[in-house]
């Protein structure tokens, strides 16, 4: 009889622009995938994407990203690779800390572009008021 070992990491993936790559000595991956085949295993429960969870590694966003980052990225992550006959769905897995980011405080301004807004001058063709 099989004994489900249930869903672990299948590839650690590195940037290829990564400049302080070592074969001899890689350092943590940026991205750990899992490889799901959608034909031969049901949809991940709770308890299995839970322990998926805790063989990843505590990696904590840096402290200066900004609050949607930190909320992406999250304390740990891992990306699940559906593959169905062919076609790959990704799905990233987060850990992320809503209860230790706090959503009420801004620390920069607003953001800035190209244009300022709310006034019509000098765009479109019709006439000026």
């Amino acid at each position: 009889m099989l004994v489900d070992a249930g869903l672990r990491v299948t590839y650690n993936v590195w940037k290829p622009n990564n400049t302080v790559y070592k074969k001899s000595d890689p350092g943590p991956p940026d991205f750990r995938i899992t490889v799901i085949d959608a034909r031969e295993t049901k949809v991940p429960t709770l308890a299995e994407l839970g322990g998926l969870m805790a063989t990843m590694p505590y990696q904590p966003p840096k402290e200066n990203a900004q609050l949607y980052a930190k909320l992406r990225q999250g304390y740990k992550n891992v990306i699940l690779a559906v593959v169905d006959q062919g076609v790959t769905s990704y799905l990233r897995i987060v850990d992320s800390g809503i209860g230790r980011e706090k959503l009420y405080e801004r620390t920069g301004g607003p953001p800035k572009g190209k244009r300022g807004g709310g006034s019509n001058r000098g765009r479109g063709r019709g006439r000026g008021r």
